[in-house]
């Protein structure tokens, strides 16, 4: 059973109209305060609840959503990081840093930086004079290199790994553990998405409505990954070894499109016609997807047509597609992407396709 989308009409919160000179379509006016994400924060927060009572220790990960390349200057050095002294000893799985006296569970916070293959600490009310003794211990091979600074009262740990792992943090005593656990070994479905970005356009629509649907999707026991953060831009090298490491069963691109007809209004989408898996063709992804976005968002289903040549998605071998949805050269249309509402609509949208497409 797919998500929905409900709520009240509210002033300034209502879905516009898209109008062209030939006809005026006015899209149903869909609810726009969403049940099912209230559900799910209210869900979330009572296993919180439950986790921090029963294992108090646990460290909450956090994904990032913006790039900020801390990991490694554009030579590849951490030029301005002291690198820390990794020991090999046995440990059944990951690896553990030591603390400074006195540090607590809620002085750290942990950010899993996928695209980087790296993950960062953060400890909180920590002198750097404290730390300089600090090393890491465990299974080390996993590690390329470890690393700390101090910056703004607080002391990050930057490790840059072999590959993309999930991470579950705990203190145990004086020692901070890290296990570290390969994507497949906790979800079923792994997406990748694959937000275009355009300089021209000031507000990352395709970037937000793929932040949404990550969100939402850990909930549905789908890991969602990025090619990239909120305001920034990612190879085609980048985005492509994501893909490969992650080893997704779907990718799906997202984009917004322009015309210099600024009647044209509404969603498409596009696939990868070079390779076929009968288990699951690319044009029933695209299908599937659209399908789902249309119904969800209440707006126009246009074509479904072949990836352009250059597109990312001829590169890949998994079933892949994308969605187009809508036109910035449209002003209607481009106002109605602007709202939070809407955009939570096409990440519902896009994850219901998702959903229907892993139960087949």
């Amino acid at each position: 059973m797919g998500l929905t989308f409900e709520g009240e009409t509210i002033e300034d919160e209502i879905i516009e109209e898209v109008r062209s000179p030939k006809r005026r379509r006015r899209l149903k006016k869909p609810v726009l305060v969403a049940i099912i994400l209230i559900s799910v924060s209210v869900v979330l927060g009572a296993a919180w609840t439950v986790v921090k009572k029963f294992f108090p220790n646990l460290i909450p990960q956090m994904t990032r959503s913006v790039d900020e390349g801390f990991v490694a200057d554009e030579t590849g050095a951490y030029s301005d990081w002291t690198v820390m002294e990794r020991v090999s000893a046995d440990m059944e799985q990951g690896f553990a840093m030591q603390l400074p006296q006195g540090v607590n569970a809620k002085a750290i916070s942990i950010e899993n930086h996928y695209r980087d293959r790296a993950l960062l600490i953060r400890l909180s009310g920590i002198k750097a004079s404290d730390f300089v003794s600090t090393y890491v211990s465990g299974n080390v091979s996993e590690i390329s290199v470890v690393a700390w600074k101090a910056k703004d009262n607080e002391i990050l740990v930057s490790f840059q790994m072999s590959e993309i792992w999930e991470y579950e943090v705990t203190q145990e005593g004086s020692k901070l553990v890290v296990k570290n656990t390969a994507v497949r070994e906790l979800y079923d479905t792994v997406v990748v998405l694959d937000p275009i970005y355009s300089s021209s356009i000031s507000d990352d629509v395709t970037a937000e409505v793929a932040e949404a649907c990550a969100l939402l999707a850990a909930e549905n026991g789908v890991k969602v990954y990025i090619t990239r953060g909120i305001g920034s831009e990612r190879s085609e090298a980048e985005r492509l070894a994501l893909i490969l490491d992650t080893d997704a069963d779907y990718v799906i691109e997202i984009s917004v499109s322009a015309d210099s007809d600024s009647s044209k209004y509404g969603l498409s989408a596009y696939y990868n016609d070079r390779y076929y898996n009968p288990a699951c063709d690319n044009v029933s992804v695209a299908d599937t997807v659209l399908k789902n976005l249309a119904t969800t968002v209440k707006n126009r289903a246009n074509a479904i047509e072949p990836a352009a040549e250059d597109s990312l998605l001829m590169l890949v071998k998994q079933p892949a597609a994308g969605v187009n949805i809508g036109f910035s050269s449209n002003s209607d249309e481009w106002a109605l992407l602007q709202k939070d509402s809407y955009r939570k609509a096409l990440a519902i949208g896009i994850l219901n396709g998702i959903n229907e497409m892993k139960e087949e």
